[in-house]
């Protein structure tokens, strides 16, 4: 293969096709990378999926190497702090080594970086833009932020890049890891995250699926949505009863003997789920007052045409949410598409393992699922 463009007494490596094999890169945990950046008077940050786990407070998934954001505009007082490391700029298939007291060429976004002498990768400083205090997503200037917005820290004082932030970088590659990251820190993210996310991807990745699943509002119903909660109800009983072992409980909302007592009894909330200005569904929660345990999740339902774009998984989030403490849920047995989803939605927010037990009911089996929210 080629070996690229020389520069100056620069060599080049090529960029390994698979950065995961054996002797490329040592996998680096966010303190010990950490460690390296103390004494740093400029900005910078764990970014990637590792700022994703500093954000959860946890790690999800297993990483084969460490992001470090830093600005452009620092770079040189970067660079000198790291004089015993060996420095490579990253660009098309080569890697470029960078000379003492060369700048990255601007068109260069991340810089491969290995103590000298060495021979593993430690971590990919990725160059950031910014003008005066606002950072700058280097894909489109116009989108910004405030410095001290995009820098959060974990209860260890470790700075990371916003979760947010971290998504729309995220979202141009959608690999199976970013789909997987994207659902368990997206259901997290504040509104003010949510909506800034949103106009990112809007701004930048028209029609992206992430846009769909983040546009979800959550309402609680009045007594005058009655009605439109009871036409939700006939549908999801009649898809209900395909999944029953036996025929046993109401067929319809008028035979479905709650409906009332979700708009006049304490401990009771029903919810309808709008998307993109129109009802994509409805959920029926009761608290531990109505319980007398705890919370559970009684009905749920996404209308079939609004359904594999994520707006289920970020409406039960939105309720998880509002309402932390230990919950509830059951699906029969048979609903193998409904179990899938609970298990998903449930293993990505409960704090710990959740309990899932096969039991009896009047219409056949189920499984239950008993978790905590924190």
């Amino acid at each position: 293969m080629p070996g690229g463009i020389l520069r100056g007494q620069s060599t080049i490596d090529m960029l390994p096709a698979d950065r995961t094999a054996p002797g490329a890169w040592q996998a680096v945990d966010p303190a010990t990378g950490a460690g390296w950046f103390s004494t740093l008077e400029v900005p910078w940050w764990i970014a990637g999926g590792r700022a994703l786990d500093l954000y959860l407070g946890r790690q999800c998934r297993a990483h084969a190497d460490l992001d470090v954001g830093v600005l452009r505009r620092d770079i040189m007082t970067v660079l000198a702090a790291l004089s015993s490391w060996e420095i490579f700029e990253a660009k098309d298939g080569a890697l470029t080594r960078l000379g003492v007291g060369e700048v990255p060429r601007s068109a260069v976004h991340s810089l491969w970086c290995r103590p000298t002498g060495t021979t593993l990768w430690r971590f990919e400083l990725m160059l950031d833009e910014s003008i005066d205090d606002m950072w700058c997503y280097r894909r489109e200037l116009s989108i910004r932020r405030p410095l001290s917005l995009v820098i959060h820290r974990n209860p260890s004082g470790i700075p990371y890049l916003a979760p947010e932030i971290q998504l729309l970088y995220k979202a141009r590659w959608s690999r199976a890891q970013d789909q997987a990251d994207f659902q368990l820190i997206a259901p997290r993210l504040d509104a003010t995250a949510r909506a800034w996310l949103v106009d990112g991807l809007a701004r930048t990745e028209t029609g992206h699926r992430w846009i769909a699943a983040l546009s979800v509002d959550l309402r609680e119903a009045r007594l005058g949505n009655r009605e439109v909660i009871a036409a939700l109800l006939d549908g999801y009983l009649d898809e209900l009863a395909d999944h029953r072992d036996f025929a046993a409980g109401a067929t319809d909302s008028r035979s479905y003997p709650y409906l009332d007592a979700y708009f006049s009894e304490p401990g009771r909330y029903p919810f309808l789920i709008w998307h993109q200005g129109k009802v994509a569904g409805f959920a029926l929660i009761r608290g531990p007052v109505s319980t007398g345990l705890a919370w559970q999740v009684a009905e749920f339902y996404v209308v079939p045409d609004s359904r594999r774009l994520g707006i289920g998984r970020e409406a039960i989030a939105a309720i998880w949410r509002r309402f932390p403490g230990a919950w509830e849920l059951q699906v029969h047995t048979r609903n193998s598409a409904a179990r899938q989803f609970w298990m998903s939605c449930v293993e990505g927010v409960a704090h710990e393992t959740p309990e899932i037990r096969e039991i009896e009911a009047n219409d056949g089996w189920r499984l239950q699922f008993n978790f905590g929210i924190a």
